[in-house]
């Protein structure tokens, strides 16, 4: 049944508390409106007729309205939502403020950050990122041509944001738990020939430290 005001309002004989709103211009958004545990009408908002038909929103407001017979705040969910930092609020606003006081390298970060971070995510809410976000950055960290061990630098910067992240209780889990390192297969290993060695036993007795020449005799030698 529709209401007579500059906005139009349509409430829903199948769900109660489900309804649209029209506005003179057209526009036309579909709300839940709700009691919450205090007894006080809420009203949530569940997306515009453009995003979402009345079967996708109605469905929507039968899962929202059943969380909130168990207790679930939405209002409070909302503004959560709302105080959300994006990934580039995130950095300046928390991350290089602790990084400047507890990392010699914070500078190193920031230029990572700035070049492989954010301008493909500077605007993404740090609530927003999955798991499947971060695999599809190792791979294109990959794509550009980088080797595994300077990818897997880049993954250890992001790994350490988003933790920090959810120590801080800014996100409820961090999406970078379960993805590996790539198998770093550029790392060498060689033996000293026997000249090199004859070299390196000449120059420890050289050596002013009366422990390090017995190390290197004993792992080299016998």
């Amino acid at each position: 049944m529709p209401t007579t005001a500059a906005k139009i309002t349509y409430f829903d004989t199948q769900l109660t508390g489900f309804m649209l709103e029209v506005t003179r211009t057209g526009s036309a958004t579909y709300y839940l409106r709700y009691r919450d545990k205090a007894g006080r009408i809420r009203q949530v908002r569940l997306g515009r007729t453009t995003a979402l038909n009345v079967d996708e929103a109605r469905e929507n407001a039968r899962i929202l309205k059943s969380k909130v017979l168990m207790g679930f705040d939405v209002q409070e969910h909302v503004e959560k939502i709302k105080q959300m930092p994006t990934f580039a609020e995130f950095v300046r606003d928390h991350y290089l403020p602790h990084a400047r006081n507890t990392k010699r390298s914070w500078e190193y970060d920031k230029a990572r950050i700035d070049d492989k971070m954010m301008r493909l995510w500077g605007n993404k809410l740090m609530s927003e990122f999955t798991p499947a976000d971060l695999i599809q950055f190792q791979n294109n960290l990959l794509g550009q041509g980088l080797k595994p061990g300077t990818v897997n630098r880049n993954m250890a910067l992001v790994k350490h944001l988003f933790h920090l992240a959810e120590r801080w209780e800014i996100i409820g889990r961090a999406p970078t738990k379960n993805i590996s390192p790539l198998a770093d297969h550029g790392a060498r290993e060689r033996f000293l020939t026997l000249a090199e060695l004859e070299r390196l036993l000449t120059t420890l007795e050289q050596c002013q430290s009366p422990i390090v020449p017995d190390i290197i005799r004993l792992v080299t030698v016998n």
